[in-house]
Order: C-alpha cells, then sequence, then structure tokens
C-alpha cells in the first residue's frame, strides 16, 4: 500500500465519519424542530383561549364602564338639580326672611319708643 492509498483510505473514513455526524445532526435538527412545531401548537392553542378569556374580560370591562358612565350622568344631573333647587330657594325664602327680620326689628324699635326707651 503507498501513501497514496493509504491517504485515500484516510480520506474515506473521516468522510465517512463526519457524514455519520452530519445525519446524527439532521436527525436531532429534524427531532428538534418536531418539539418546536408541538410546542408552538400547543402554544397557539392556549394562546387562543386566553385571547377568548381576555376577550369576555374586555367585554364586561366595557359594559361597566358603561354603567359607571350612565351613573355619573345620573348622578351630574342630580347634582344641577339640587343646585337648582337650592338657588331657588334661597330666592324664595330669602326676600321673605329679609323682610321678617326687618318687621321684626322694627317693631322691636316702635315697641322700644312706646315704652319710652330710644
Amino acid at each position: 500500500m503507498s501513501a497514496a492509498d493509504l491517504a485515500a483510505v484516510v480520506v474515506t473514513i473521516v468522510s465517512v465519519v463526519a457524514l455519520v455526524a452530519v445525519l446524527f445532526a439532521v436527525v436531532a435538527l429534524r427531532d428538534a424542530l418536531r418539539a418546536l412545531t408541538a410546542a408552538v401548537d400547543r402554544l397557539e392553542e392556549q394562546s387562543a383561549t386566553v385571547v377568548a378569556e381576555l376577550d369576555r374580560a374586555v367585554g364586561r370591562a366595557d359594559r361597566g364602564l358603561d354603567r359607571a358612565e350612565h351613573l355619573v350622568v345620573a348622578a351630574e344631573a342630580m347634582a344641577a338639580d339640587a343646585e337648582s333647587a337650592s338657588r331657588l330657594t334661597r330666592q324664595v325664602v330669602a326676600a321673605p326672611v329679609i323682610k321678617a327680620v326687618a318687621i321684626a326689628a322694627g317693631t322691636k324699635r316702635a315697641a322700644g319708643r312706646l315704652r319710652g326707651e330710644r
């Protein structure tokens, strides 16, 4: 066997070993790709469930905000009504009360003069 034959045998053996290593790597990559595909499928199923639940929660929150908005509008209307009633009461009651106080003060003063007080 010559040196060239020996080199050819060594190169062939090294090539076969490298080919086997590449085949093992390809098989490992295929297995990893299958596992990754399965994980993505599971994640897709779970995310679909979570998204559906989140959609329902957003719907409930939206309805709650609508109810709260109606309550705020109603409260603002009541506050405006109470303010109007208070203003009207003040306008209606203020003048007669002032007049009554003036009459009482005048009557007291007149009674004092009649009794001889100044």
